[in-house]
């Protein structure tokens, strides 16, 4: 075969090739973050109380019809019967199957309420613009994996998860992050007298430290300790973190836990902290640190908070983060944390 035949055939597969990672690349581009409303009703007052979102299946929609209450949406969403209502904890509908029960929802305060579901589905890698509502905004998903940014950090959703939302007005950019394409269920409460969407900027409102070996080393420890504790238990689990000299507990680097209300549940370094709360608690410049912890767990589910604090053996209080997650501990919510201070 000629040198030029050998060249004009290479030229050609190579041709081949490159059209085929172009219409690939162009296919990629092509695809979105599909969202699309499925039912949505306009109330003009809420149940009192903690509300929470009520998620049931039925054998047909007029059966979701006819259980529905005032705050309630019957829906058909990928072949199944649905109702979702907006309610107290622990409620029930006859003849339904619960999926899930979602909240506390955020409080809000408006003229009018606009209840709405909507279906969200996309392959892995697509995302929604970055955007807010006048509302909270919840989620159930039913295949795939979902995350959620906000300026308090990401929060991941696997198939039969759901995650509450944020206080009204918080930016977010919510993306399919799994493997698999994404299918889930967004179930908003919003003041009906605003815009239902608006675009935003991801202003980062608790911030985080500047990148170093001592911030990634201590994300790692606590993301570590988090599953230790999802795989072990959290006995197991508080044995290991409280071992000196290892990897959890050595110089001044010690993990600690609390529960949702601020009870202090570990603090591998200062055992007398254990059993007290910490809710309210304030550094050297008033501010709440110990609320934005919380908060922070309650919210995004991990993130960074900042606060003063002494370093051991100084009366002075210096800079120190904290890195925060969101973890299960004896069945309910808690969080599992470890801090720095800068060099």
């Amino acid at each position: 075969m000629s040198w030029g035949l050998r060249f004009s055939r290479a030229f050609c597969i190579g041709a081949v090739v490159a059209c085929g990672l172009l219409l690939t690349l162009s296919a990629a581009l092509a695809q979105k973050f599909e969202v699309k409303s499925v039912a949505e009703k306009k109330v003009s007052q809420l149940p009192a109380g903690e509300l929470y979102w009520r998620i049931e299946t039925f054998p047909t929609l007029a059966a979701a019809q006819a259980a529905a209450g005032p705050t309630a949406l019957p829906a058909e969403v990928d072949g199944k019967s649905w109702l979702f209502t907006l309610g107290p904890a622990g409620g029930s509908s006859q003849g339904s199957t619960k999926v899930a029960e979602i909240g506390p929802v955020p409080s809000i305060s408006a003229p009018e309420y606009l209840l709405r579901i909507n279906s969200a589905s996309g392959p892995p890698g697509v995302k929604t613009p970055i955007h807010m509502h006048p509302g909270s905004e919840s989620f159930y998903v039913v295949s795939g994996e979902l995350s959620q940014q906000t300026p308090k950090g990401v929060r991941h959703v696997d198939a039969g998860q759901s995650m509450s939302g944020n206080v009204p007005d918080t930016p977010m950019e919510v993306s399919s992050t799994g493997t698999s394409d994404l299918s889930a269920l967004v179930m908003f409460v919003a003041d009906a007298t605003k815009p239902f969407s608006s675009p935003a900027t991801m202003q980062q409102a608790q911030g985080a430290p500047p990148s170093s070996d001592q911030a990634k080393a201590v994300e790692a420890l606590v993301d570590g300790a988090a599953g230790l504790i999802e795989k072990e238990g959290e006995k197991a689990a508080f044995t290991e973190f409280r071992k000196k000299d290892s990897q959890w507990l050595h110089g001044d680097t010690y993990l600690y836990a609390y529960d949702s209300k601020g009870n202090v549940l570990l603090n591998a370094a200062f055992p007398a902290r254990e059993g007290t709360n910490i809710a309210g608690g304030k550094d050297a410049k008033g501010k709440p640190f110990q609320d934005d912890i919380l908060e922070v767990a309650a919210g995004p589910g991990s993130g960074w908070v900042s606060y003063m604090f002494p370093k051991p053996g100084q009366t002075e209080p210096s800079e120190k983060w904290a890195y925060v997650k969101k973890v299960t501990l004896d069945g309910t919510p808690g969080l599992i944390a470890s801090g720095f201070y800068p060099k």
